[in-house]
């Protein structure tokens, strides 16, 4: 009897160590690629990522990513607050190993080093030249992309936060997952008139071009361009329902997911005659705004300025003490570049 269930036992133990064998085999099949990840070729040059090798609920899963992929050209000198031109095509092979750059934005101090607070303050650098995104492609992709708008009210965050690293979901459920980037507070959103230099609703373009550069591209990562949905949070999720009713968006994505936020929050979108008096604001706070200077020369004057001076005084200027807050700069409900409409009375 003590033999019989010491080789119960036996068989039981042996079992075990074969399913872990077995799993132990499997996992190791499903990252048999090697760490270096082959170059990638789109439409403007080939890129190269890294590879990620992930231990999650006992498996073993391999990503490939690749971080800070330009999708346009970068916003720096006559193109500051203009609409974003497409990236252009480069020479080599581009090294997509470093996450995207932050585009200038504001810091959240109010805590001092709360962690609560500070994770979602950019750890790396702040740049205009930020005009890029973040990838993760698994090995087995299903072809479904999830492009990813992160939120911050558009005067702060960031594609690169550590919230927001896409290896994990990508890996258990077989999405490409894209996190974009966009112009944030007054580099996106400077509202100056629809006939000057400074049309409003820059950085709802910049996510259309990044859009554009997903439809175009991700069929070279294993995605499917027919495939692809929007998903956001705060001013990210207003953002993608915005996209909803810009005509230029439609043909980039079949779904979105929204979450806490819509284009009718008064944070959100405002009407066109508060974000142009908040732009003239700005530009006697940032030293743009002479006694009889006009608009023209204020803007060629802003165009002089470091951006750090510009994000300066986009900080003094604040936030309401609303709740929620209400940004200085925001999206205008009527434009001709993104939405194309144009108020009645212009």
């Amino acid at each position: 009897m003590k033999s019989s269930l010491l080789m119960r036992n036996h068989r039981l133990q042996l079992c075990i160590w074969l399913v872990i064998l077995i799993t132990t085999a499997v996992t190791f099949r499903e990252c048999e690629v090697p760490l270096k990840v082959a170059a990638v070729k789109t439409k403007l040059g080939k890129v190269r990522g890294v590879r990620k090798v992930l231990d999650v609920w006992m498996k073993q899963f391999c990503v490939s990513a690749y971080l800070g992929v330009p999708f346009a050209q970068a916003p720096i000198g006559a193109l500051r607050f203009a609409s974003p031109l497409p990236a252009e095509p480069w020479k080599g092979t581009f090294n997509a190993s470093t996450p995207a750059k932050s585009c200038y934005g504001s810091l959240d101090t109010t805590f001092g080093n709360f962690a609560g607070a500070t994770m979602w303050n950019p750890k790396n650098e702040m740049s205009e030249d930020c005009l890029t995104l973040n990838m993760w492609v698994p090995s087995n992709p299903s072809g479904e992309v999830i492009v990813w708008v992160f939120g911050g009210g558009f005067y702060s965050g960031s594609p690169s936060l550590d919230l927001y690293e896409g290896s994990v979901l990508a890996a258990l459920h077989g999405v490409i997952v894209v996190n974009i980037n966009y112009r944030l507070g007054p580099f996106g959103f400077l509202y100056l008139g629809d006939q000057s230099h400074a049309k409003g609703n820059i950085g709802l373009l910049d996510q259309q071009m990044a859009l554009r550069w997903i439809n175009q591209n991700i069929a070279s990562f294993g995605g499917d361009p027919r495939k692809v949905t929007l998903m956001g949070e705060s001013a990210g999720s207003a953002s993608v329902i915005a996209h909803l009713f810009a005509p230029g968006s439609h043909r980039y994505f079949k779904n979105i997911i929204a979450q806490s936020g819509t284009v009718l929050n008064s944070w959100a979108f405002r009407p066109v005659e508060e974000v142009l008096q908040t732009s003239v604001r700005f530009l006697k706070v940032v030293g743009c705004m002479q006694a009889k200077q006009n608009l023209d020369e204020s803007f060629r004057c802003l165009l002089k300025k470091t951006p750090m001076a510009i994000q300066m005084a986009a900080d003094k200027m604040g936030s309401s003490v609303l709740i929620p807050p209400i940004s200085s700069f925001s999206p205008i409900d009527v434009d001709s570049v993104f939405f194309m409409v144009i108020a009645l009375n212009d």
